[in-house]
């Protein structure tokens, strides 16, 4: 999550560059209800 809010040259973490390096390192299962808890 660090790498790609530094590509988008940000200092802060959002939880959109959570679940897109989630998404990278095969772990989309997770994005689902990580997305319904944050609702």
């Amino acid at each position: 999550a660090n790498d790609i809010c530094k590509e988008s040259k940000r200092q802060t973490v959002n939880a959109e560059d959570v679940f897109k390096a989630l998404e990278e390192i095969e772990f989309q299962e997770f994005v689902g209800p990580l997305r319904a808890s944050l609702n």
